[in-house]
């Protein structure tokens, strides 16, 4: 049987899920969605074609690197 090859997507067209957002960072859910709120960290992507508070959501990838580098430059 024959492996299917990764896909290479660019960092911009890859939506990665909460739990993904909560390693990259060390921030807790609660947090997450404290900072979207307030502009402070990049919105979530609706995954599905509903508003309804439980469909599922991701962030882009590189929206979420760019976050995490911005904190990193603040530090210096």
């Amino acid at each position: 049987m024959e492996r299917e090859q990764p896909i290479n997507l660019p960092d911009d067209c890859v939506i990665i899920r909460l739990p993904e957002v909560i390693r990259m960072t060390g921030l807790s859910k609660s947090t997450i969605r404290r900072l979207v709120m307030s502009g402070d960290f990049p919105k979530a992507v609706p995954l599905m074609g509903t508003s309804h508070p439980k469909a599922p959501v991701g962030y882009v990838l590189a929206e979420v690197k760019a976050w995490v580098k911005q904190r990193i430059a603040m530090r210096d």
